[in-house]
C-alpha cells in the first residue's frame, strides 16, 4: 500500500514537471456551462472547425473556386439565416486575412486584391450579412493581417508597412504603427507600436497570429508552440505587457482560436498534430501561466471541443451537433 500511494506521488510530480506545472499549479479556472445542452443543426451548412462566434451568431467563411470568398451566417441553433459573396471591384484575386462580426451583423474582413503578380492592394472591408451593401477601404502601404471588433464596433487591425511587398524596403515609413483603431466607418482614431520596434521575426507573428479586443484591452495571440508569445495592450495607456505562450515546454502547437471570456479572461485553444490532441487553456496573469480548462466532451465524442468565440460574458464550445455556452469561474 505504502509503495502505491508512493509510485502515485512521484507520477504525480513527474506528470507535472513534463507538462510545466508545479505542484500548487492546477488548474484554478472552473467553467459553468449557461443552460443545457444546445442542437446544432449542421446538415449542409458547413459549420466546421473554424466557425466562429462573434456579436450573438456563428459566421463561416468558405470560397467559392476561384470566384472569391462567401461569408455564412447562423444562428444559434445552426440554422444558416444569410450569405454575402464578396464582390471584387477589380479584376484581380482577393485574399481575406481575417474577418469578425458587428453587432447589427455585418462582417468586416481584411485582405488584399492581387491585380498582377506582386502587385497587391491591402484593404479594411464590410458587406451585410445578406451581401446587398459591401465597402472596400484601402489601406495604402499598411496590410492588416488580423482584425477583431470591440464590443462598441470599433475595428482593430494589426499589420505592417510593405512597399513591393518587402517591409525593409527603405520607402517604408519605419515610424508606422502596427496596431491601428478605426471607427465602424473606417476612420482611423488611434494607433500604437511602431514597426520600427518589430523584427522580421516578430513581423511573421504578426501575420500568423491571432487578435482578439474587448472593451478596455487588445490581445494577440502567436505564432506556435515554444515560440509563441501573448501580448496585451491596455487602452488608454496603450502599455502593452507580453505572457509566454501556453502549453508544455517544447510543444508545436497550433493556436487555433482565441477569446476573451467574462473579466477580461484570455482564453486559447492550442492544437497539437492531431484533433484529438487539443487544449484548452486559460491565462493566469498573477502568475504569468496559462492553465488547462476542463471542457466537457460534446456532440457525443470524446475529443476536447473547438473554441468558437466569445463575447465578453461567455465562452462558446462546439462539436459535431452540440454547442455549449459557458462562464469562467476561479
Amino acid at each position: 500500500m505504502q509503495f502505491n500511494r508512493l509510485f502515485s506521488l512521484l507520477a504525480s510530480v513527474l506528470i507535472a514537471r513534463t507538462f510545466g506545472f508545479a505542484a500548487d499549479q492546477v488548474p484554478r479556472f472552473e467553467l459553468v456551462r449557461q443552460g443545457g445542452a444546445e442542437s446544432i443543426n449542421s446538415v449542409g451548412d458547413q459549420l466546421g472547425r473554424f466557425t466562429k462566434w462573434a456579436h450573438g451568431a456563428y459566421v463561416v467563411m468558405d470560397w467559392m473556386g476561384g470566384q472569391g470568398p462567401l461569408f455564412y451566417t447562423h444562428d444559434r441553433d445552426g440554422l444558416r439565416t444569410q450569405t454575402a459573396k464578396i464582390q471584387n471591384p477589380d479584376s484581380g484575386y482577393i485574399y481575406v486575412f481575417g474577418y469578425d462580426r458587428e453587432s447589427n451583423g455585418s462582417i468586416v474582413f481584411t485582405g488584399q486584391i492581387e491585380t498582377a503578380y506582386r502587385v497587391e492592394s491591402p484593404f479594411l472591408g464590410w458587406t451585410s450579412s445578406d451581401g446587398q451593401n459591401q465597402k472596400l477601404l484601402r489601406t495604402g502601404n499598411y496590410f492588416p493581417y488580423e482584425v477583431a471588433v470591440a464590443p462598441d464596433d470599433s475595428i482593430w487591425t494589426l499589420g505592417y508597412e510593405m512597399v513591393n511587398l518587402n517591409p525593409e524596403d527603405p520607402a517604408v515609413n519605419r515610424d508606422a504603427n502596427v496596431l491601428r483603431h478605426f471607427d465602424r466607418n473606417g476612420n482611423l482614431i488611434s494607433s500604437a507600436l511602431p514597426q520600427s520596434q518589430f523584427d522580421s521575426y516578430q513581423l511573421h507573428r504578426i501575420t500568423t497570429g491571432l487578435l482578439i479586443a474587448s472593451q478596455d484591452r487588445v490581445g494577440w495571440y502567436g505564432p506556435r508552440g515554444k515560440n509563441a508569445i501573448y501580448t496585451e495592450v491596455a487602452l488608454g495607456s496603450m502599455v502593452k505587457a507580453d505572457f509566454p505562450g501556453a502549453g508544455p515546454a517544447g510543444s508545436a502547437g497550433l493556436p487555433v482560436s482565441v477569446a476573451f471570456g467574462n473579466g477580461n479572461l484570455p482564453v486559447v485553444s492550442v492544437q497539437e498534430n492531431s484533433a484529438r490532441a487539443r487544449t484548452i487553456y486559460a491565462l493566469d496573469r498573477s502568475r504569468a501561466t496559462w492553465m488547462p480548462l476542463d471542457v466537457p466532451p460534446m456532440g457525443g465524442f470524446k475529443f476536447t471541443p473547438n473554441l468558437a468565440g466569445g463575447d465578453g460574458t461567455q465562452l462558446v464550445f462546439k462539436y459535431g451537433r452540440e454547442a455549449g455556452f459557458f462562464s469562467v469561474h476561479q
